[in-house]
């Protein structure tokens, strides 16, 4: 796909960002990417990028900015400030936000860029790299409506269906509540696993059966591919306890219950833990 080019810069090429990178090349725009390791940004060197070590220089001539970090805090860290990037946009550009983190970062980060005409949009996503690599991935489009189109000109490089929503703050909010219900769904399957296994009946046996059943889900079949909830839990524990944390801190902040949603991710046999380092 070939679409009117932009110059972009693009913060956070890592198992998500790379081929996001790849994609919005091959569609025929310039990136320019943040990156910390200096075999990262050869890595996006050789993809046809170009590449800095310091976040604000990534981003100083871009017409769109996308972000891809792992959380609010990697936001918080670079972009605030009179130092942090968003101070250096150029006038009237679009920052387009992947992560999923608290709504109220989106808005601050509308309220950060507000001086210089900054427009915010946010754009959480559903899927793997597999997706962006097909150009398949699910994205959740919100803002200002004016800032909506121009959004999805870029997002179009990998993401397919692009889902309008409304407002700032209200595709995270959906988006967090896709993944709370789906750590919940991985909870409860970890407790069919456990009763299936006392009737001496194994998760390879029972996932192909209720994946033909009524019982059916994504989260089933994800038990299934990966054989077992404890390989569940090694491959992606550490990312759905981070988006099960960000609910129940953004549930804290509006004083919001999230009712069975909470009790089964509070009380379900499986343990996220966030990845060493993180």
């Amino acid at each position: 796909m070939t679409v009117d080019p932009h110059r972009i810069g693009f913060l956070g090429a890592g198992q998500m960002g790379m081929p996001m990178v790849r994609r919005l090349l091959a569609a025929g725009h310039s990136v320019t990417a943040y990156a910390r390791r200096p075999e990262v940004r050869e890595e996006l060197i050789g993809l046809g990028a170009s590449a800095s070590s310091d976040a604000r220089e990534a981003v100083t001539d871009a017409d769109a900015v996308v972000l891809c970090l792992f959380a609010d805090a990697q936001i918080r860290d670079l972009a605030f400030g009179p130092d942090g990037f968003v101070s250096g946009l150029r006038q009237g550009a679009l920052l387009i936000t992947h992560v999923t983190g608290s709504p109220s970062t989106s808005r601050a980060l509308a309220d950060a860029g507000a001086p210089n005409g900054v427009r915010v949009v946010e754009a959480p996503v559903s899927g793997s790299a597999v997706d962006i690599d097909a150009g398949q991935l699910t994205v959740l489009l919100a803002g200002d409506p004016a800032d909506l189109d121009a959004g999805r000109l870029i997002v179009q490089a990998y993401g397919d269906p692009i889902l309008t929503i409304g407002p700032l703050g209200s595709a995270m909010a959906v988006k967090l509540l896709n993944n709370a219900l789906f750590a919940a769904q991985l909870q409860l399957v970890g407790e069919v696993e456990r009763i299936a296994a006392e009737f001496g009946v194994d998760l390879a046996t029972v996932a192909p059966a209720i994946l033909a059943a009524s019982g059916r889900s994504y989260a089933m079949d994800v038990a299934g591919r990966n054989g077992s909830m404890a390989n569940v839990v090694e491959r992606a524990g550490h990312f759905l306890y981070k988006d099960v944390a960000v609910v129940d801190e953004v549930a804290r902040e509006l004083d919001l219950d999230l009712g069975a949603l909470g009790y089964v991710n509070r009380e379900g046999p499986l343990t996220f833990r966030p990845r060493p380092g993180d």
